[in-house]
């Protein structure tokens, strides 16, 4: 209990100091940030090059440790910028995100069946709900997990609630996300998290990746549609997100082959992006453990 207060404190502590600067200025601690976590503690270092090594086999091992270096600072200005989320104006949050595609996201909703709104550890991936719920004019039910911590999980829950959105805790989700769903809401996912072992298995960067199978399973019992959610961190520190439909209507076979197969083409999807811009993505995460 000590533990988690002093970690706690230590955490609104940084959280308090950058929002001296806000959310445009704060970013400069993100160098500093991924400096002590690659350099100084090396957070996760070995995983993080694993992986890039397992996932661009053919890149030379340079080439490796520079995305690797890119990408402690990405995911570092992610947790700054998400410290900021709570103490940053609506509009402010609006103006950083753009989107092409968002009317999508009206569209499905629209068919009453309720919207599954998967996303990944991407770019910024706490922006989206924080942007899109006012910004449209709905309400996002957001799949959260526990932290170790039970001060820092409160948290983060109220900072994914203080834009507009409810939090669904993993654990009572299934029955959650499913009144959810039922009374025509809206369910947001982050789904690029490692299965267990005993899970279904997919390709994702060739390679036989362990993947939940929950969202594809819900989504197929209430014929819910399913709607990606990629956002991409551009050179100005602005947002772009691209929502992608993932039609499963047409894939043939029983439940679980058409889970597998829904699965299949969302890590299709990621992989796509994540090739374009490998820094982005959530490498410390040992997705390939077994």
């Amino acid at each position: 209990m000590l533990k988690n207060k002093i970690e706690y404190f230590l955490f609104i502590s940084v959280v308090k100091t950058v929002n001296i600067f806000g959310i445009k200025k704060a970013r400069i601690f993100a160098n500093v940030l991924a400096f002590i976590f690659y350099s100084i503690l090396k957070l996760r270092k070995k995983v993080v090059i694993d992986n890039l090594t397992k996932a661009f086999p053919n890149k030379p091992h340079q080439e490796i440790l520079s995305i690797a270096k890119e990408n402690y600072f990405h995911i570092s200005l992610t947790f700054i910028e998400m410290m900021c989320v709570p103490y940053t104006s609506q509009e402010e949050i609006i103006k950083m995100v753009s989107s092409e595609t968002d009317h999508k996201i009206k569209q499905l909703h629209g068919l009453g069946k309720g919207l599954i709104l998967l996303t990944a550890h991407m770019g910024n991936w706490e922006l989206i709900p924080a942007a899109f719920a006012r910004k449209l004019g709905i309400e996002i039910h957001l799949l959260s997990k526990n932290q170790r911590n039970g001060y820092i999980t409160d948290w983060i829950t109220n900072m994914r609630k203080v834009h507009g959105n409810k939090i669904v805790m993993l654990g009572q989700s299934v029955r959650d996300i499913f009144k959810v769903l039922m009374d025509g809401g809206i369910v947001g996912v982050v789904g690029d998290q490692r299965g267990s072992i005993e899970s279904q298995r997919v390709k994702y960067f060739g390679i036989d990746t362990a993947v939940y199978s929950g969202t594809a399973s819900i989504a197929l019992k209430l014929h819910s549609p399913i709607l990606l959610a990629m956002i991409i961190r551009q050179p100005d520190y602005t947002y772009k997100v691209d929502f992608i439909e993932l039609n499963y209507d047409h894939l043939d076979g029983k439940d679980e082959e058409r889970i597998i197969k829904i699965n299949q083409k969302y890590m299709n999807i990621l992989e796509e992006y994540v090739r374009e811009h490998p820094e982005q993505w959530f490498w410390m995460h040992n997705i390939w453990k077994y």
